[in-house]
């Protein structure tokens, strides 16, 4: 048997490759450690995946909480749903690559940070009683930044691993 003659055995495809359910940067630290997804991917989607989440509560929760024109200047209502929509785009793009975008989640964590300083840096409870918008930007806040923070040591943690165990292409 010779090879590229037709009795050479065929290549098996390796599953990681055949699977396009798998974002892009997984399937190819798939491949590359031998079919299986680096242990550190999930644990980055996980948090992320739940910061999307947070981002659509902040677009909806001034409708369902009714805090519109909570705040003096520019109010809470619109602070909500500028930062949910910017959460749930970075929080995207961390679950469609979250091993190249670890970066992002640096990102989230600073926009977790302004939810929390946000009720008082815009002077929500001028003239009006805001504590709904208040309590929900404090602890939405704190939740995303924590989930961030978590997704970004998850995707540190597998460049860590990589580090000082180079996989063999």
């Amino acid at each position: 048997m010779y090879p590229g003659t037709r009795n050479a055995p065929a290549k098996r495809p390796d599953p990681a490759e055949r699977d396009t359910t798998m974002p892009a940067d997984i399937r190819a630290a798939a491949a590359a450690y031998g079919g299986r997804t680096p242990a550190h991917a999930p644990a980055a989607i996980i948090p992320s995946a739940l910061v999307f989440l947070a981002g659509i509560w902040l677009i909806i929760a001034p409708f369902s909480l009714d805090y519109r024109n909570a705040g003096g200047g520019f109010d809470g209502y619109w602070n909500d749903v500028v930062i949910g929509v910017a959460l749930a785009v970075v929080a995207l793009v961390r679950i469609a690559l979250p091993l190249a975008t670890a970066p992002l989640s640096l990102i989230n964590i600073l926009l977790g940070f302004w939810l929390i300083t946000a009720p008082f840096v815009l002077a929500y409870n001028t003239g009006t009683d805001a504590t709904q918008a208040t309590l929900n930007d404090i602890v939405t806040g704190a939740v995303v930044a924590a989930l961030a923070a978590i997704s970004w040591l998850a995707a540190r943690q597998h460049e860590r691993a990589e580090i000082r165990q180079p996989h063999q292409t």
